[in-house]
C-alpha cells in the first residue's frame, strides 16, 4: 500500500543443522518461507515473518502449510491472496484474442440496427509490406440481397517503381473491389469503407452495379484510393475492409 517493507526471519525453535549445504531439521530438507512486514513492526502482533518448513510443503504462514508435489512448469499457482499468477516461462494470452479482434482472413456479416447489411473482412496487415499484387477475401454470400457467392479484393495503387504495383511500392495504399464468383442477375447498391467498428472512415458511394453485365465492381477512380495503413490495429496487426449493402 505504498508503505516501506522489511523482511525478517525469526527462528521457530527447531533444532537445525546443515547437510550438504541444505538446511534440515531432524534429517528432513527445509525451505525458508517469508512474508513482508511493515518497516519498524514489532514481532508479536502477526505470525512470524519467516520460518523453515519442509521443502515438499506449500502454503503460507498466515494460512498454514500442506504437503504437496513439485510444481509443474507453466502451472498456475495460487498466490497468498487466492488469485492466480502465471509461472515464469508460460505464454500470456494472444493480444488479438484479448482484444476480441477477429483473426486474419475471416469474413463476418450482419444486418445492423441502422438497416444496413454489412460484410466485414479482416485482413492481415503484413500484406501491406509485401509484394502482393492483389489480396482476396474468403468467399461469402449475401442472403436476401443477392444470389451467388462473392469475394472482396484489395489492389495496390499503381506506381512506376521497380516491381510494379505492389503494396510495398504503394506504401499500403490501394482500392477495394467486389467480385461475384457465380453467374448472377443481381443489381446491388453498395458502399465501401475501411476500419473496425467505431473507427471506420467515412463510407464512399453509393455505387449501383448490375453483376449480369460485369462480375467485378469498384468505386470511380477519383475516390477509389484508400490508405489501409491508417486503420491498422497495432495489437492484432490486422485491418478491416467493410462492404455496405443499401
Amino acid at each position: 500500500g505504498g508503505q516501506p517493507m522489511q523482511m525478517t526471519a525469526p527462528s521457530v525453535g527447531l533444532p537445525m543443522h546443515m547437510q550438504g549445504g541444505m538446511m534440515s531439521a531432524g534429517g528432513q530438507p527445509m525451505q525458508m518461507m517469508c512474508v513482508a512486514m511493515p518497516t519498524g513492526y514489532q514481532a508479536g502482533g502477526m505470525p512470524a515473518a519467516g520460518m523453515q518448513v519442509p521443502a515438499s510443503y506449500m502454503g503460507n504462514p498466515a494460512q498454514g502449510f500442506m504437503q504437496g508435489t513439485a510444481p509443474i512448469p507453466g502451472q498456475m499457482l495460487p498466490s497468498p491472496t487466492g488469485a492466480f499468477s502465471r509461472r515464469p516461462g508460460s505464454q500470456p494470452p494472444s493480444p488479438s484474442r484479448q482484444s476480441g479482434q477477429a483473426q486474419p482472413q475471416t469474413v463476418t456479416s450482419s444486418l445492423e440496427a441502422d438497416g444496413i447489411y454489412r460484410v466485414r473482412w479482416t485482413v492481415d496487415a503484413r500484406k501491406l509490406k509485401g509484394n502482393d499484387k492483389t489480396v482476396v477475401s474468403p468467399s461469402f454470400e449475401i442472403p436476401s440481397k443477392a444470389s451467388g457467392t462473392f469475394k472482396m479484393m484489395i489492389n495496390p495503387t499503381p506506381t512506376k517503381m521497380k516491381g510494379g504495383a505492389t503494396f510495398r511500392n504503394s506504401s499500403g495504399r490501394g482500392s477495394v473491389q467486389l467480385k461475384c464468383d457465380t453467374a448472377s442477375e443481381s443489381w446491388l447498391a453498395i458502399r465501401f469503407t475501411i476500419g473496425d467498428r467505431g473507427y471506420e472512415e467515412q463510407p464512399r458511394g453509393p455505387l449501383e452495379h448490375n453483376f449480369a453485365l460485369n462480375g467485378v465492381c469498384g468505386l470511380p477512380k477519383d475516390m477509389a484510393e484508400w490508405d489501409f495503413t491508417a486503420v491498422v490495429d497495432e495489437v492484432s496487426k490486422t485491418f478491416v475492409v467493410c462492404l455496405e449493402l443499401l
